[in-house]
């Protein structure tokens, strides 16, 4: 018995060595330079995304010219499920799908999502102003530019903070300009006085395709109390973003 199974193990090693002679020919053969042969590319972040996207309901959320060329393309948004960790931005550019998540994990629905024209930038980009249940927001700018829908980030981070409207913290707007756009911020005075009182500051940023560059900060008011900053800085104290160049989308 012993004698005839030792036989048998021979045998399979021998069809297990022919099987692996099988596998590995062709994978020689595509490394000898035929032309006519070329292995599939692997799969992108973007391309997995996608993937993820025509598994679900995606929801129209804008009408974009997000490439300049005249015509609006179709901006759709595809909430965080299992499939998704973050919630994501989809649409065509010249016949092609282009992806792009939101970072963080605060909620979008389809109201968040604005249309702005920067100055001087070819392309509208869309201002998303993601949702903590609890008041609050995080807001997101997010263009298309070198093949490309991706967020317009500095350093990395996203240009705005976020913003806590169950209390009063940092009140915040943005304002387009000449060549990009401008950030005014209102910070708590210090020292803290017998009422409370804030300073302003205010920041350019100069937006190349999707590429952001942050100018110097300069202070514009000083020890404003907090009346005063509710009746001159109005657009502050709402956390007004881009009033002066959104587009219908």
């Amino acid at each position: 018995m012993a004698e005839r199974l030792g036989t048998v193990v021979r045998r399979i090693g021998m069809r297990n060595r022919v099987l692996a002679l099988v596998i590995v020919l062709p994978v020689i053969v595509a490394g000898c330079g035929d032309d006519g042969v070329r292995t599939a590319p692997a799969p992108s972040p973007s391309t997995s995304a996608s993937r993820c996207v025509s598994s679900g309901p995606a929801h129209r959320v804008a009408g974009a010219d997000l490439d300049g060329d005249g015509t609006k393309e179709v901006v759709r948004l595809l909430e965080a499920d299992a499939c998704l960790d973050t919630p994501l931005l989809t649409s065509e550019v010249d016949d092609l799908p282009v992806t792009a998540p939101l970072a963080g994990d605060l909620s979008v629905g389809a109201g968040d999502v604005q249309v702005v024209q920067l100055p001087g930038r070819t392309g509208e980009v869309l201002l998303v102003t993601a949702q903590h249940p609890r008041g609050g927001f995080q807001a997101h700018l997010v263009g298309y530019a070198d093949g490309k829908l991706e967020e317009l980030t500095v350093e990395g981070a996203p240009v705005f903070p976020f913003v806590a409207t169950d209390v009063m913290t940092d009140p915040v707007s943005a304002r387009c300009v000449d060549g990009g756009f401008e950030v005014t911020q209102a910070k708590a005075h210090a020292p803290i006085g017998v009422v409370p009182a804030w300073d302003v500051f205010r920041t350019p940023y100069f937006v190349d395709g999707n590429a952001v560059t942050k100018g110097p900060t300069t202070e514009v008011a000083d020890n404003v109390l907090q009346q005063n900053l509710q009746r001159r800085y109005r657009d502050l104290v709402t956390h007004e973003l881009f009033a002066n160049c959104r587009v219908p989308g």
